[in-house]
């Protein structure tokens, strides 16, 4: 082909490309995105192809190519406007898939603009695309994008949220701060950051962010609660219940009003907290589940003649916690059905046998009742107080033949006999748990006998026990807590973790040690020592969260086992 051509060729195909480049221009300033669009990607297409055909060795091509590379550029920048315009409207209108791939395309034809990489990570954030959203906001920071705050913001959110990686989100957050040192939020999140790295560290530099986010926003409620959540944890309990005041002044939640209810009464307020624990069933939260009754509920009133339901609820320690006060109910009615777990139907039967017992795998509907209650709104209704807790001394009792079968059948000898539980529910607070090793060095002393009260656990667990180590399963025998009590009722001392067991042996009146975790549940109170709930508990609590289990076993060993059998002594054995 001859020069001329060649020429001619070019100029001809730089003409119709500017000609498409130019009908994209109208359309781009008519704010016709989609119209432009189209134009000057075709005219951008063109003229790329055009300008890698140029031979720039002929004299005549250096101009047009220096053309060329001119309204490639301009176009580009027109592509680079309308695609960004399009991402933008489909992110306004909440159409964040088709934002991405505008965005997406915008950086194909310039990826340096900072800009583009931040609306793509927004984006991202949006359908919940965590790691994605990481790359592009790291990208919009490394090209300099001037909204650094935002992003520093949005990328401890990630590293919090969805990472897990609170000390990546601390960095953030802190570059963050340093830039918007006036944001009452990025000081809670910090507190929040702090508490999830370690909720028993680092207690004070938690109170003093969410102290300072309280005092920039003196309304911002989520600082204030998490106030109330740590300051407990340094036994700060008037700074705890002023946290509440506040809360209740700026609109508590049901959450927030339940929260307050167990710390009034692990305060030992019950006027007040027993009030407030019936919000219990409407938390936004983990509700307590209850069914759905269309019977009236009993508030207090005396129905001689008729049936009151008592219903159980939450877990199977409660129902042995709250059955101390089934016998007031007799000045209120004279006929109960006590709806409760199937597992303790024949236990409470042997206890209270002017109440009928109905197991929970009947339906509520199959039930024939006047009016009903939740079997933890009894203290409330009876007006419990601290000083007047029924039979802490002891109110369940075995049945006797059962007894008399696990007496001949694992109780027959002269050894001072300690029964043991070591963890509650799977969905219970895990902090309450002790690892079953803790538990060996009772069954090294001499003169001891250990039965493991643990049900629903991998029994292997007896078979692989070290040397000098023996426990005796008794879990596995189990069929219901009526069998439970009779094999306690043949122990000396039970040890254990929080859980539903030590409640039977405590409402046994068995002596007990119960082992506790340092911030403690709201029904064991501030007492270090002792409970009114039942009077042959010893409590033996940590010092701080991360003390090991094994010093309080120790201070079992050494200072309480004698309690029980002191004409016998006992002693480790080598």
């Amino acid at each position: 082909m001859s020069k001329d051509i060649k020429q001619i060729n070019n100029e001809g195909i730089l003409y119709l490309s500017v000609l498409e480049s130019e009908l994209g221009l109208i359309n781009y300033l008519k704010q016709d995105n989609q119209k432009a669009l189209a134009h000057l990607q075709e005219a951008f297409e063109a003229l790329s192809e055009q300008f890698q055909r140029v031979d720039i060795s002929q004299d005549t091509s250096g101009q047009i190519r220096n053309n060329l590379k001119k309204a490639l550029y301009d176009i580009r920048g027109k592509i680079i406007d309308s695609l960004t315009n399009l991402g933008n409207t489909k992110m306004q209108n909440k159409d964040f898939y088709s934002a991405i791939d505008y965005y997406k395309q915008a950086i194909y034809y310039n990826a340096n603009k900072g800009d583009l990489y931040y609306n793509l990570g927004k984006c991202l954030d949006k359908i919940d695309a965590p790691n994605s959203t990481f790359v592009s906001l790291e990208k919009a920071l490394e090209l300099g994008f001037n909204e650094e705050s935002d992003i520093y913001r949005m990328l401890g959110d990630i590293c919090i949220n969805k990472n897990k990686n609170p000390e990546k989100a601390i960095e953030y957050y802190k570059k963050c701060v340093e830039k918007e040192p006036n944001n009452p939020h990025l000081y809670n999140q910090l507190g929040h950051c702090y508490d999830t790295l370690d909720q028993f560290e680092n207690l004070e530099l938690q109170i003093e962010y969410f102290k300072k986010a309280a005092e920039l926003k003196p309304d911002l409620k989520g600082a204030i609660k998490n106030l109330a959540i740590v300051y407990p944890r340094l036994d700060k309990f008037q700074e705890t219940i002023d946290c509440y005041h506040k809360i209740l002044r700026l609109g508590a939640s049901m959450d927030d009003l339940f929260d307050y209810a167990c710390m009034l009464i692990k305060l030992g307020n019950f006027e007040e907290g027993w009030k407030y624990y019936e919000h219990r069933f409407a938390k936004e939260t983990g509700p307590t589940p209850y069914p759905k009754i269309k019977k009236p509920k009993w508030k207090g009133q005396k129905i001689m003649g008729q049936t009151l339901l008592i219903h159980w609820e939450q877990g199977l320690g409660d129902t042995i916690f709250f059955a101390r006060y089934l016998p007031q109910l007799k000045e209120f009615t004279n006929k109960m059905v006590f709806r409760v777990q199937d597992s303790m139907i024949d236990m409470l039967k042997i206890n209270y046998p002017d109440i009928e017992f109905i197991g929970d795998s009947v339906p509520v509907e199959n039930i024939k009742f006047d009016y009903h209650v939740p079997l933890m709104s009894l203290p409330y209704i009876l007006k419990a107080r601290m000083d007047n807790i029924p039979s802490a001394d002891g109110y369940l009792k075995a049945d006797k033949a059962k007894s008399e079968f696990y007496k001949k059948e694992f109780f027959n000898n002269d050894c001072l006999k300690i029964g043991i539980s070591w963890q509650g529910a799977v969905v219970g607070n895990h902090l309450r748990n002790i690892p079953f090793e803790t538990f060996y060095p009772l069954a090294k002393i001499k003169n001891v006998k250990v039965y493991s009260f643990q049900k629903g656990i991998n029994t292997e667990i007896f078979r692989n026990l070290p040397d000098g180590v023996e426990i005796v399963d008794l879990g596995s025998t189990f069929n219901d807590f009526n069998d439970t009590a009779a094999a306690m009722d043949n122990i000396d001392l039970f040890v254990s973790s929080d859980n539903s067991v030590p409640n039977l042996a405590g409402a046994m009146g068995k002596k007990t040690i119960f082992l506790m975790h340092k911030n403690s549940e709201w029904r064991w109170f501030l007492d270090e020592k002792t409970t009114p709930w039942y009077s042959s508990f010893e409590l033996i609590k940590k010092k701080h969260e991360k003390e090991d289990w094994s010093v309080l076993m120790n201070e079992v060993i050494e200072k309480h086992l004698h309690y029980v059998m002191p004409e016998q002594k006992v002693s480790p054995k080598s």
